[in-house]
């Protein structure tokens, strides 16, 4: 699972669209009895919906986000879910590079995954201790994100980024 999904993503970041289709689809074809976590077939079961979206196939997309954002309420994943519903309601086929968009540019597009993770907890009142718990990190990792993020965005202090993010 997990290799299918790393290898659609890579032939999707090359552009080799067919290849992104056959690794995603692959590992979706897998049995699910193998004893792989089911986090693995949720992760990959997303990575394709993004992939369809991208191709022009919104339906079969939004359903393979659907699946996702199920399995994703299931394991109890906060940020992943809040992330695969946002792209539900996206129109993320429209720009091919940029998949994990919600909408027309947004002031948090220069930011990884984990810094808008962290971003989005940071604007809902949590604290290092509690984001580190949530996202399975420690405290100075949550630091060293939101340093990179306070430099990226040009806010100074925790203050300012949670008005940023609670405005956007």
């Amino acid at each position: 699972m997990a290799r299918a999904w790393l290898g659609g993503r890579l032939a999707a970041a090359r552009g080799d669209l067919s290849g992104a289709r056959w690794a995603l689809e692959a590992g979706l074809a897998l049995p699910s009895d193998g004893g792989e976590p089911g986090w693995y077939r949720t992760r990959l079961r997303h990575a394709h919906g993004l992939f369809l979206l991208r191709v022009g196939e919104p339906q079969a997309g939004r359903a393979a986000l659907g699946g996702a954002a199920d399995a994703y309420s299931r394991l109890g994943a906060r940020p992943f879910l809040e992330r695969c519903l946002a792209e539900l309601t996206a129109d993320v086929g429209s720009d091919p590079d940029r998949e994990n968009v919600t909408g027309p540019r947004r002031w948090a597009d220069g930011l990884t995954d984990r810094e808008r993770e962290i971003t989005s907890l940071v604007g809902r009142g949590w604290t290092n201790p509690e984001i580190a718990a949530e996202l399975f990190v420690s405290s100075k990792t949550v630091e060293y994100h939101l340093r990179n993020v306070y430099g990226k965005l040009g806010v100074r202090d925790r203050r300012a980024l949670r008005d940023r993010v609670q405005q956007a």
